[in-house]
């Protein structure tokens, strides 16, 4: 196989290297079409199926991956990378006079240099940048005809050589470099909980350059946002499992865009005797989402950065049913390529929209019809905004239904450019007669549902109970409880008494959600019981008039909950 031992290349090197690499490629093309294999799962959910038929990319699009490091020699990255042609390799110039002397194939920005190879102590196991863009081109292959022709890879190196993790340091320096070398997309798997000013600016200066940002929602488990894929701009990508259910590790909420495979995907090593290795989590599902939606540009030239949202929105297949937890909370739903190639190819296909998230176009509605916006899951309301500047030259009439009523109200033109919310499951929007002229351009109507957090969607906080006797449940009914439950029951009954807990109900996840009884008001008190599982506890009885319940659950896997009742006891 091939090392890079010199950071700098020559012109005649650098083909003879390519020539070399074919021979070693050739060598190893049935353990690689092997390992390929094992992800048809994956891309069978993305909708690139046996029967997808490939398409013909129509021009060149450059994509920036910013990422730890990047193992070259060990993948076919090399077919795919970017050069930059106005930067002479080997020479010791900064030929372009961009600051950065020989960055002919990348930059590294955590050392400082042109070589965005992890370092030798570091090359036996396939580093982090590696594995993603590994499975981004396995993406853009299976979706084009001749994706070496079609794709070009910039790799930028954000992590250095002395670091013993793969925290990313300089992705935002990253960032800026890809956008003044003038790329159409920028990856990023990795992702931070705050966004500074400077960094902000960056990513406005992205969208103005219309520049494709993709990135990854984070791996922390939780309803956080993560930057830079939670900035507006930016595709937040979150993962799922082989069963299209949340992957356990991915972040998820409101702002979640899109969701793609994203559970222990195979990545190519060519390296002889070799297990393969894999990558999870939003990692994965990032590479996998942005594999999509480049292939796809470069075989639809008319699609512009500003369409993205929209198309895949649009296009993508709903979770919300199996997800239940997680309503509107995974994006719009699964990428979906074949999904995404008939409705640049046809348009709208239908008429109703499942997706928690999506766009309508009014002007290409007919008057008298309408659309159906008719979202599956638990969510509080339904938000319709019309981006700045839209030209809308009629009214619509809006009909949506709440709890088996239905109201409705005409919207003008003026009134439709303000953010609507509606309480309903369900809502009609139809098109009334044009009042003036035509209009030719999009009239796009942004909507999406306003989720809740799960974790008090049925009990949040400390709740006081006074009486002799009474029921206390998880509040979640005959439906199963949500995690990340951290909710309180302190009860306290006259003087002199005590209290006598007998369950009636018990369906927990053993030993992750449980259920605490304290004798006193606070949760530094002598514990009482601890309850998990689903058998029945035994009676409970305090030592005096007052004790506190407190019951906790984990991310996944919740049973039905609990139900007890209390009494005052001599």
């Amino acid at each position: 196989m091939i090392f890079f031992k010199e950071r700098q290349l020559t012109m005649m090197a650098l083909a003879g290297i390519m020539v070399f690499f074919c021979m070693c490629l050739s060598q190893f093309s049935f353990a690689q079409k092997m390992l390929v294999q094992a992800n048809d799962w994956a891309y069978g959910l993305a909708g690139i199926d046996s029967n997808f038929k490939k398409v013909t990319g129509k021009k060149i699009f450059r994509v920036a991956i910013i990422d730890n490091a990047f193992d070259i020699d060990k993948t076919n990255l090399l077919n795919f990378l970017d050069t930059n042609y106005a930067e002479i390799p080997g020479n010791g110039f900064d030929d372009d006079g961009n600051g950065k002397t020989d960055d002919y194939m990348g930059w590294d920005f955590a050392d400082n240099d042109n070589n965005v190879q992890p370092p030798p102590s570091k090359s036996k196991p396939l580093v982090h940048g590696t594995k993603v863009a590994d499975i981004f081109i396995q993406t853009i292959s299976r979706i084009l005809e001749n994706p070496r022709l079609d794709i070009r890879i910039l790799p930028i190196k954000a992590n250095a050589d002395i670091s013993q993790n793969n925290y990313i340091t300089e992705g935002y320096k990253g960032i800026a470099y890809a956008l003044s070398m003038k790329v159409d997309m920028i990856i990023t798997s990795w992702s931070f909980f705050e966004l500074k000013e400077s960094e902000q600016s960056l990513l406005e200066k992205a969208k103005q350059q219309g520049v494709i940002m993709v990135g990854s929602a984070g791996n922390f488990l939780y309803e956080q946002p993560q930057y830079p894929a939670s900035f507006p701009w930016v595709i937040n990508v979150a993962a799922l499992d082989r069963n299209l259910l949340k992957q356990p590790a991915s972040n998820f909420g409101q702002g979640i865009d899109i969701a793609a495979p994203g559970d222990s995907l195979v990545v190519i090593h060519l390296g002889p005797d070799q297990p393969p290795a894999y990558l999870s989590a939003t990692s994965a599902a990032t590479p996998l989402a942005a594999g999509v939606i480049a292939a796809l540009s470069s075989a639809f030239p008319q699609l512009l950065a500003s369409d993205i949202d929209r198309v895949i929105k649009n296009s993508a297949k709903p979770l919300d049913s199996i997800n239940w937890m997680y309503s509107g909370k995974m994006g719009a739903g699964i990428i979906q390529a074949q999904g995404m190639v008939d409705y640049l190819t046809n348009g709208e296909s239908a008429p109703t929209f499942t997706q928690p998230k999506g766009y309508l176009n009014l002007s290409s509605l007919t008057a008298g019809k309408n659309y159906t916006l008719a979202p599956v899951g638990n969510y509080k309301d339904i938000r319709l905004m019309m981006p700045p500047g839209t030209v809308i030259d009629h009214d619509v009439h809006i009909k949506w239904r709440h709890n088996e009523t239905t109201k409705d109200t005409i919207l003008t033109p003026k009134q439709m450019l303000y953010p609507l919310v509606l309480r309903a499951e369900k809502i009609w929007v139809e098109k009334q007669a044009a009042a003036t002229g035509v209009v030719t351009t999009p009239a796009w109507w942004y909507y999406e549902v306003q989720t809740t957090d799960s974790s008090i969607l049925y009990c949040n906080g400390t709740i006081d109970i006074e009486g002799t006797e009474g029921f206390i449940e998880d509040g979640s009914g005959a439906a199963g409880y949500t995690g990340r439950s951290n909710c309180k029951w302190l009860i306290k009954v006259p003087e002199g008494k005590k209290i006598k807990f007998e369950f009636t109900e018990m369906d927990l996840e053993i030993k992750k959600d449980q259920l605490y009884i304290f004798n006193g008001v606070h949760t530094n008190a002598t514990i009482l019981a601890i309850f998990s599982g689903p058998k029945p506890p035994p009676i409970v009885t305090s030592w005096g008039n007052m004790a506190l319940i407190w019951f906790i659950s984990s991310e996944t896997n919740h049973g039905k909950g609990w139900k007890l009742h209390y009494t005052a006891v001599d």
